[in-house]
């Protein structure tokens, strides 16, 4: 005899259910929804951003800063060293004053060489027609030269203003090297031309004249020809159009 009882439920309606519905979704929707989207999507995102990202972005970015950092350190450094040393240390060396002075200056006697004790009151001209020199001179380190004229008939004037007490011989020795029909040297003495070269000369030449008392206006003038020269300048023949004057002085002179 059968041991249910009429309202239980014996084995065999059990089993059926509980097999069928187990087996069936426990394999199927475990293994297929794991395997496709683990593999998938993290082969591709990984690969991919990975290596496009890295290798451009560091080449690009990386190199070229560095190269215009280089650049910009070496600019400034040279461009301030050079002019700051070289442009001013030339205008303290000048030996030489320009004097502005009007009036006629007091002298008994001088000597100029040029050296920085700037004994005479010379006039250079504003702006300045003549220039100390440190290439060319008779004694020391430093001469006057002329700043060439520009144009016809142009001059460049180195003047004094002096008062004598007594008569004096002013004296200065010249290396000339103009030549017409490009150019002349001039020595004047109150407007008076006391001397007149027109050839270059070989070494220094003495330029020397006799002057009275008083007051008096003294120029070394380098003059331009008043029209074109026909032929070209060639300095080998005709000179560079410069005058240095070297060892410049007033020397008064006895009326015994």
């Amino acid at each position: 005899k059968s041991p249910c009882k009429k309202h239980d439920a014996c084995a065999p309606p059990t089993l059926p259910p509980t097999e069928a519905p187990t087996s069936k979704p426990t394999t199927k929707p475990t293994y297929s929804p794991t395997k496709k989207p683990t593999e998938a999507p993290t082969h591709a995102p990984t690969n991919v951003p990975t290596t496009e990202p890295t290798s451009s972005p560091t080449n690009s970015s990386t190199i070229p800063p560095t190269t215009t950092q280089i650049s910009s350190t070496t600019s400034p450094s040279s461009s301030p060293s050079a002019t700051k040393t070289s442009s001013p240390s030339s205008s303290p060396t000048s030996p030489l004053t320009n004097s502005t002075q009007t009036q006629f200056t007091p002298i008994s006697s001088a000597t100029d060489n040029f050296e920085g004790e700037n004994p005479l009151p010379w006039i250079l001209g504003n702006p300045p027609q003549w220039t100390i020199d440190s290439t060319v001179s008779l004694q020391g380190e430093y001469s006057i030269r002329n700043l060439l004229p520009i144009g016809n008939g142009a001059t460049s004037d180195l003047s004094l203003r002096i008062d004598l007490p007594t008569s004096a011989l002013i004296r200065c020795e010249a290396k000339v090297d103009i030549h017409m029909p490009f150019d002349s040297f001039e020595y004047l003495i109150d407007g008076e031309k006391r001397a007149v070269m027109t050839s270059n000369k070989p070494g220094w030449t003495s330029v020397v004249t006799g002057v009275s008392p008083g007051e008096h206006t003294v120029v070394f003038r380098v003059k331009n020809a008043d029209m074109v020269p026909p032929i070209p300048r060639v300095e080998d023949r005709f000179g560079t159009g410069f005058v240095w004057l070297d060892m410049c002085m007033i020397s008064p002179v006895s009326t015994r």
